[in-house]
């Protein structure tokens, strides 16, 4: 990958694909803190705020426009943290979850793990030096659960992939946000 990606091209070009509805929003994100950006109607009015001081009365004037923008913000800024608390909650049940399928996964390799061993031990209690005739058998069951902590392998990749990915979104929206 170029160095130069955007990180909104780069987070759909790295998403582990039966995953993409998990994956932060980061462009939706985006276009609410573009929200402040488009501004408001040009306008030389201005607001007059008075508030008290111990001298006497002062008053001050705001322009309607930075009155508006700094209302604008507020609204937006809100909404943007309303949504990627959504979209963290979102990103964190998947994460739950897959660890959880994981968990179950290795513990199956494990119990299969544990059964060759005894299988293997048993045959070790035959005295004789022939090669016992369910041997292909085990070798299957030994390929069969190197496939499956292979797989098992490649989803706690997939897993760690997601996170660190959703995370760089997240930690590059709070930057965008502040």
């Amino acid at each position: 990958m170029a160095p130069t990606m955007r990180f909104a091209t780069k987070i759909v070009a790295l998403q582990h694909r039966e995953w993409s509805h998990y994956y932060l929003d980061y462009n939706g994100l985006k276009r609410i803190l573009a929200e402040n950006d488009g501004g408001c109607s040009d306008g030389n009015g201005t607001v007059t705020i008075q508030h008290q001081e111990e001298d006497g009365l002062d008053v001050s004037t705001i322009s309607l426009l930075s009155y508006t923008l700094l209302q604008n913000v507020v609204v937006t800024s809100k909404r943007f943290l309303q949504v990627l608390y959504m979209e963290v909650q979102k990103i964190c049940l998947f994460s739950l979850k897959e660890q959880g399928k994981i968990a179950t996964e290795l513990d199956t390799c494990n119990n299969q793990q544990e059964d060759i061993a005894m299988t293997v031990r048993s045959m070790d209690d035959d005295d004789d030096n022939e090669i016992p005739s369910d041997f292909s058998n085990l070798s299957q069951r030994v390929r069969t659960l190197r496939d499956k902590y292979t797989h098992v392998g490649a989803d706690l990749l997939h897993l760690i992939q997601f996170v660190d990915l959703n995370n760089q979104g997240i930690l590059r929206l709070l930057k965008k946000h502040d």
